[in-house]
């Protein structure tokens, strides 16, 4: 079932069918289960960045780039996230990485083109 014995994957579905309460259950389970696991870490900053608390969403996605610099989605929801925060540089030099890590990302050229 993987590093997180599935919690990740199943919170992140709960959370893609409006069962926010249950997934971040189970995300926060899947997180002391394995609190490097870069997936669990972008579902749980996901979560919190939908909630309008964008800075701990970055606190976790920083977590989760420290644990896996070479995680492409990391990347991209750290742009997304300094962009939200009107932090135009740091959203650019996000979304710059995620697109050397995957130059066919994309989601990570369409951010890209609409910043600039």
């Amino acid at each position: 079932m993987g590093g997180d014995g599935g919690w990740g994957r199943n919170g992140d579905a709960l959370m893609r069918f409006g069962k926010r309460t249950e997934a971040v259950r189970l995300l926060e389970k899947a997180r002391a289960a394995g609190p490097r696991n870069p997936a669990v870490l972008n579902a749980l900053a996901v979560h919190h960045a939908t909630q309008g608390r964008l800075a701990k969403a970055i606190e976790l996605l920083e977590k989760a780039r420290a644990s896996n610099p070479d995680h492409p989605l990391t990347w991209i929801n750290l742009g997304v996230s300094h962009e939200a925060m009107g932090s135009a540089d740091r959203a650019l030099k996000a979304y710059l990485e995620a697109i050397r890590l995957q130059p066919d990302s994309s989601e990570a050229r369409r951010r890209l083109a609409s910043l600039q």
